[in-house]
């Protein structure tokens, strides 16, 4: 009897290393080896995009939602649809000498000389088409050009940089009840500039000697850096983007608020110098990078890239803008 069950516990061993060894060879060889292999998800493009947009155009932009085209062909400023691609020209009694989106409405802004020399502020809602006058800025003299403006709907104030032919330029400031007055501006040489969302105040650069200001009250807002330094933008929560400069390209950016010391602001360092015109940020506070060369824009904060189609146009909060070889209007999404 005990022969007997020594026997059979021999042959149970025996049976069940003769399965352990078939499944470690045979059936669980694919369990564990194996080689990680990277998906890139296709890129995704916004739905019903009809536009075909014209040789002719130029100084093309896409408002906020991305629900209209806006660009000049010959002396006119055309609103596209970009769902259905119905035009209108804006009406002008003259000529339109700037335009610009206004944030998170699908309303543009523009400048126009009147048939009697006044330099108007008008808005324009391609919606219903209608064409609403904000104010007159000054009379029309020799070589004068709207160099920018900046604007917040939230204030719902202009700051317009009309120039005469000198660097230095006027800045005029529209409020909410449309009242208008020049702004004491303390650049020789006025750079950019840019309005805090939350706050009527005005953020510029004097490109004379590289430093910025901020109107109300109208103080210097200094750096401890060593490099030259360019205003790229201020979000939608009012963060604040610097950007530090070599040979003019931007190698990393500076960013953070009004409220805080500008020594606690935080740093990101670009992998590459880019021009500070391919920077964009989200209302994530996200920072955007464009490489044309690569036909891609990467989000600096998540890491997260995405390839689009064509010339590049512009990077919105939810796309990226480009127009393809045939022309078309692509959306890609940003995030999928």
């Amino acid at each position: 009897m005990k022969k007997l069950i020594i026997a059979w516990t021999i042959f149970g061993l025996i049976c069940e290393f003769g399965i352990l060894y078939t499944l470690d060879k045979f059936i669980l060889i694919d369990s564990y080896d194996f080689q990680v292999t990277e998906v890139k998800e296709a890129p995704k493009e916004v739905a019903d995009i009809n536009t075909v947009v014209k040789e002719s155009a130029e100084n093309i932009s896409l408002s906020y939602s991305g629900k209209y085209i806006a660009y000049r062909d010959g002396n006119s400023l055309c609103i596209e649809d970009t769902k259905n691609g119905a035009i209108n020209k804006v009406p002008s009694q003259n000529k339109i000498m700037y335009y610009k989106w206004l944030e998170n409405r699908n309303i543009i802004a523009f400048v126009e000389m009147n048939e009697n020399g006044e330099i108007l502020l008008e808005t324009y809602n391609p919606a219903d088409s209608s064409k609403a006058f904000v104010q007159e800025i000054c009379d029309y003299t020799k070589n004068i050009k709207v160099e920018n403006m900046a604007t917040s709907v939230l204030t719902n104030v202009y700051y317009v940089d009309i120039r005469r032919g000198d660097s230095k330029g006027s800045v005029y400031r529209i409020d909410r009840n449309n009242d208008i007055n020049k702004v004491n501006i303390r650049a020789e040489n006025l750079g950019n500039m840019k309005t805090i969302p939350h706050e009527d105040r005005l953020i510029y650069e004097d490109k004379s000697n590289g430093k910025f200001f901020i109107t109300s009250p109208n103080e210097e807002l200094k750096f401890n850096v060593d490099s030259p330094m360019s205003l790229l933008g201020i979000d939608k929560n009012d963060v604040i983007y610097m950007g530090q400069l070599k040979e003019d390209k931007v190698v990393s950016i500076l960013y953070g608020k009004i409220s805080e010391n500008t020594s606690n602001w935080k740093t990101k360092t670009l992998e590459e110098p880019v021009k500070a015109s391919d920077i964009y940020f989200n209302d994530k506070s996200e920072i955007i990078v464009n490489n044309e060369s690569k036909s891609s824009v990467k989000n600096l904060m998540t890491g997260k890239e995405i390839e689009y189609i064509g010339t590049f146009i512009q990077v919105n909060n939810d796309f990226v803008a480009s127009i393809d070889n045939d022309r078309k209007l692509k959306c890609i999404k940003l995030n999928n």
